[in-house]
């Protein structure tokens, strides 16, 4: 019983970290959204039955269905690789993951919490969308290294079709470089990455 009553709690702790990550990300991600209708204000405001909306809540309205529709229509994919192709989560590393991420997002969005550090003398965050994706991925690429690192799918984290995009001019540097550590004897690691550039560039992997 103890076990099932600490499953659920840990089921709702999910459940009300995912809502703080729904609210965080659209406070955070509405100006990328809305910000440059403002100035224009497309939407006149609307009186109907005492119920009255400005012109700038209609264009929040519309900006969280826009980002609604997105979310329900495209991101599929990309939840199911953060959910589980990047790294095994427990349900409490999932819970930490989601937290962090959630309170990251909520820091950069809070004017609240801006005016509040500002009233004590305290440096204040800017308020400015930040990057959601960047913010999930540094959670759980922290939460398996502490691990150990052996749960992390490394090759999902960083393809190398993208992350090893160099210019012809730039691998050439890069080979020069480890040429000269390796005279030196202090390639290490370089050395590995050198000659899978080398192979790469050889069947069109780096471009």
């Amino acid at each position: 019983m103890g076990l099932i009553r600490l499953d659920g709690y840990t089921r709702l702790a999910l459940l009300g970290s995912g809502v703080l990550g729904a609210y965080s990300l659209g406070a955070n991600n509405i100006a990328n959204v809305i910000a440059v209708f403002l100035p224009s204000q497309p939407f006149p405001a609307l009186s109907w039955q005492g119920f009255e909306s400005s012109p700038t809540q209609l264009l929040l309205m519309v900006g969280g269905i826009a980002m609604a529709s997105g979310v329900l229509t495209y991101s599929r994919r990309i939840m199911e690789l953060v959910g589980s192709g990047l790294a095994n989560l427990s349900t409490l590393a999932a819970w930490i993951c989601v937290s962090t991420h959630s309170i990251v997002l909520l820091l950069f969005a809070s004017a609240s919490l801006k005016a509040w550090l500002q009233s004590k003398g305290l440096p204040s965050l800017p308020l400015v969308p930040v990057s959601s994706s960047q913010a999930i991925l540094g959670a759980i690429l922290g939460v398996g290294l502490l691990r150990g690192g052996r749960d992390i799918n490394f090759l999902n984290m960083f393809p190398p079709r993208k992350f090893f995009r160099f210019s012809d001019s730039s691998r050439r540097t890069f080979r020069l470089l480890c040429r000269k550590l390796q005279e030196s004897e202090k390639c290490g690691e370089m050395t590995y990455v050198s000659s899978y550039l080398s192979k790469s560039s050889r069947v069109g992997i780096v471009q």
